[in-house]
């Protein structure tokens, strides 16, 4: 039911049925691969696997900082992470999507709904965003380097 996802004029009337029918089909296909990969999304795990690795290579020395990550569709949801630092008294926030490509469906959406929640819950703590690392020259380079390493396995 994401307005960033099903968008088009009056998608407000049809956004809920529409929503319900493709989940419902979607749903079917890919029961089986949850089964293959344990019943569950890996999606929390890996996320607060990378929230443990950055907090660790980041220096917190000359700061007091508190890390912090959240879904839109799973818990810790957006809305209760905004109340979370509403109330932790935080100076600045730093808003870091860990997803692998930018697209409207993933970080657009996730930051729009970051977005809502602070406005909703008059979270007025100043944040900055890092976008789009993915396009960033020194990260396709490190992929790249482990594709090329990856394929010579296979010559």
């Amino acid at each position: 039911m994401d307005p960033d996802i099903i968008d088009f004029p009056g998608a407000f009337l049809v956004r809920r049925p529409l929503a319900k029918f493709i989940s419902s089909r979607r749903s079917v296909k890919v029961a089986e691969n949850y089964k293959q990969i344990g019943c569950k999304s890996p999606i929390l795990d890996l996320t607060q696997r990378q929230a443990s690795a950055l907090e660790s290579m980041l220096p917190v020395s000359r700061y007091e900082c508190a890390y912090f990550h959240c879904h839109a569709l799973l818990h810790p949801m957006t809305e209760e992470v905004v109340k979370k630092i509403k109330s932790g008294g935080f100076e600045q926030l730093i808003l870091l999507p860990l997803y692998p490509q930018f697209s409207q469906a993933t970080t657009l959406s996730s930051m729009n709904e970051w977005n809502r929640q602070a406005k909703k819950q008059e979270c007025t703590i100043p944040a900055k965003l890092i976008c789009c690392y993915p396009n960033q020259p020194l990260f396709i380079d490190a992929w790249v380097e482990n594709i090329n390493s990856a394929l010579v396995r296979f010559h």
